[in-house]
Parts: C-alpha cells; sequence; structure tokens
C-alpha cells in the first residue's frame, strides 16, 4: 500500500517504484525513498521514487512485495508502546496514519503462549479475543466462535464478541481475513 505505482523494466530485472507521498512514520519522520527497507539493490530515482535491482527477472514481484515480510517499519497503523521480544506487543493506532479508516481498534495487544491449551483456555475463558488453535475442545458453545480457515483447517479462532458484524449483512468482518493485515506491522 506505500507503492501507488510499478512497472517493470529490463523484462522484470529491474522495478520502478513510486512511493506514496505524505506517509509519516512512528517516529515522526517522513516515509520516502531514503527510508525504503528492502532486500534488493536499490537505486533513488527521487524522493519517492526507487529502481529495485534484482539478479534474476521476477514478474511477480509486486505480489511478493505486498506480503507482510517486506512491511516497511514505523509506518504501520500500530506502533509499539511496550514490546517484550516474543512475549508481549502492546500497539496503540496511530493518529496521524496516511490511512484515514486504518485501524478497527484504539490498541491491541498480542500475548504468546506456547502450549495451545493455553491459548485454547484463555479464548474459551474470554482472556483473549483470537487464538492460533485448531480445536477448542468438545464442550464449547460453538455460537460463540469462529474459524477463521486457511485453504485446509483453521489456523486461528475468534470470538464472535469481535467477529459479528455491526450490521447486518452476508458477510463477517473476518471473513476476508484482513484482521492481519491492519496489525502485521508497528
Amino acid at each position: 500500500a506505500l507503492a501507488t505505482e510499478w512497472r517493470a523494466v529490463d523484462g522484470a530485472r529491474q522495478w520502478h517504484v513510486t512511493l506514496r507521498a505524505g506517509v509519516v512514520r512512528h517516529d515522526g519522520l517522513p516515509f520516502d525513498a531514503t527510508a525504503l527497507d528492502l532486500p534488493y539493490r536499490t537505486e533513488l530515482v527521487g524522493s519517492h521514487e526507487v529502481l529495485l535491482h534484482l539478479d534474476t527477472p521476477d514478474p511477480n514481484l509486486p505480489y511478493r512485495l505486498a506480503a507482510p515480510a517486506f512491511g516497511q517499519a514505523l509506518t504501520g497503523t500500530y506502533g509499539a508502546r511496550k514490546l517484550d521480544a516474543d512475549r508481549h506487543f502492546i500497539g496503540e493506532r496511530a493518529e496521524d496514519h496516511w490511512r484515514a479508516d486504518a485501524g478497527w481498534f484504539d490498541s491491541v495487544e498480542y500475548v504468546q503462549f506456547s502450549d495451545p491449551n493455553v491459548r485454547a483456555e484463555a479464548l474459551r475463558d474470554g482472556y483473549v479475543d483470537v487464538a492460533d488453535v485448531a480445536d477448542l475442545g468438545p464442550r464449547v458453545d460453538s455460537n460463540a466462535f469462529q474459524s477463521l480457515p486457511t485453504g485446509h483447517a483453521p489456523l486461528q479462532i475468534a470470538s464472535r464478541a469481535v467477529a459479528v458484524p455491526l450490521t447486518v449483512g452476508k458477510t463477517w468482518p473476518l471473513d476476508n481475513l484482513r484482521m492481519a493485515e491492519r496489525w502485521w506491522m508497528a
């Protein structure tokens, strides 16, 4: 979303990318071509334009760059208020985010529970709203939870307290699985 235009050059061995102007990072500095952090040789063309040089042609590069792994630090919807690596994260919605509609919540909290049984128990007991679990057990009210499936099996289960739409319709807010997109980079 930080790129507004891109085009392949030299048979997709190079990509000319134009970055969105007016984006401010969480530290107050502007996001421009000098702040871009990608694992490619990058040539600055302008303040918001770069030329990416690849070793081999990649016609799918724009799709790859959309993956969370290529997120640009300090430009996400939520800025870190607390971070204990691999244990606990509290993020607050960036007040001046370039997307006015960014983020569903004022703050988000991630807690790491290594044991899947503990994760399931925390979800069942209402301590968390979403958990990386495939099953909550046999004595759970299935109407209280919604599976967020992948192609083959559920990877996450969410409390319907966060999945129930504010207006009645045919889709649920988490049906498109954009929850991760909104929280993936702080």
